[in-house]
């Protein structure tokens, strides 16, 4: 069990917020208990921002010393919390350019020990109306090395029923210094990908995305068994929200790799029964083979989520998320597994700035967003 909360002040030109922050970045999940600051001195064009607190370990709201990532008591994990210290600024030119560099270091007990030592950047061009070009990369200063870039053409119709996308993207795993792992040299792979979408009529759209990998020369042999160096994944799904307070979405996913391979296909329903309520229900059904291409696993998932708007600036919500996974083999490691979770949370917005409206009927037909959040 965990408690957290945290405190804003804003105004044009600058804004603080000080309690727990987890966000995602281009170096991954970034989580601490401290402070933010971001300064506009001219609007939006030009963003100016500072972090740092006692870190968290990425997403998870607890420190990387404790012990729940430690059940068996055999890794070493830091004896010491970690610090997280970082800032940069972004450049915003509307309908034309944007760009972003940020820093960050983790370290223990405030410069004692380097954790990790990053720096990044990403940037998007509107090319035209119709195109735009966006990239970025991520740079180890800690180990001297670069980490994950890509680059991505996208197309826009004029119509706005068809969007398409061409890009590639480099890959490399990252480590935390006092890990073992960071004693070796991860092999990185490259990629190329495309996706595109259509909307075939007002609230019908199909989806597709496809991507095939290559991993680097590891300069090892293995003369008694032959290997793969490369793979492909891709999905294609489906969206159909032309029945009122309906929205129904269906997916399927292949993927096929070096070491193993899986297919799945997944669905939800969502359902505005009143003004105020939301009914979500969906599943899904995964089959991979597990260690060694031995032996079969069957996955499935289940869940229902509820949101309720009580009150102007009251949001409840409730779901239950259920799995059940069969591992079919012919020994005693064939075994099911069960779980089911549910969680119960309320929002609650107030301030004097604050827009606490509902939000327009017309925003849940976005693909993006028409599912609550």
């Amino acid at each position: 069990r965990w408690l957290a909360g945290s405190a804003q002040y804003a105004t044009p030109p600058l804004s603080a917020r000080l309690g727990r922050t987890r966000e995602i970045m281009r170096f991954g999940w970034v989580g601490f208990d401290g402070g933010t600051v971001e300064v506009r001195p001219f609007g939006r064009t030009l963003r100016l921002f500072g972090y740092g607190g006692a870190g968290l370990a990425g997403n998870f709201p607890l420190p990387v010393t404790s012990t729940r990532f430690n059940p068996l008591a055999d890794t070493l994990p830091p004896d010491e919390r970690q610090v997280v210290l970082g800032g940069g600024a972004e450049l915003f030119v509307p309908n034309a350019f944007q760009a972003r560099l940020v820093y960050q270091r983790e370290d223990r007990a405030l410069f004692d020990t380097t954790v990790s030592e990053r720096v990044a950047g990403d940037w998007n061009v509107q090319a035209s109306p119709t195109v735009s070009i966006r990239g970025g990369a991520d740079y180890d200063i800690a180990q001297a090395r670069w980490g994950k870039a890509d680059l991505a053409l996208n197309y826009v119709a004029p119509s706005q029923r068809v969007q398409l996308t061409l890009g590639g993207r480099r890959y490399r795993p990252y480590f935390d210094l006092y890990t073992i792992w960071a004693a070796f040299n991860p092999t990185p792979y490259s990629a190329a990908f495309g996706s595109a979408s259509w909307t075939v009529i007002n609230g019908v759209e199909l989806r597709g995305r496809g991507e095939y990998y290559h991993y680097d020369n590891t300069n090892t042999t293995t003369p008694l068994v032959s290997t793969r160096d490369d793979g492909w994944r891709a999905n294609v799904d489906a969206s159909y929200l032309r029945l009122k307070d309906w929205a129904f979405d269906v997916s399927y996913d292949r993927d096929i790799g070096p070491g193993a391979s899986s297919q799945g296909v997944s669905g939800t329903v969502t359902y505005r029964p009143v003004e105020r309520l939301l009914v979500s229900v969906d599943g899904g059904h995964m089959q991979r083979p597990l260690e060694y291409r031995y032996d079969d696993s069957h996955f499935w998932s289940y869940g229902l989520r509820l949101d309720y708007q009580a009150a102007p600036g009251l949001r409840l919500t409730a779901d239950a998320l259920g799995y059940s996974e069969d591992r079919q083999r012919p020994d005693n490691g064939q075994v099911q597994f069960n779980q089911l979770s549910v969680n119960l949370g309320a929002t609650l917005v107030f301030g004097s700035g604050s827009d606490s409206r509902r939000v327009n009927p017309a925003i849940l037909r976005i693909p993006d967003v028409r599912r609550p959040q």
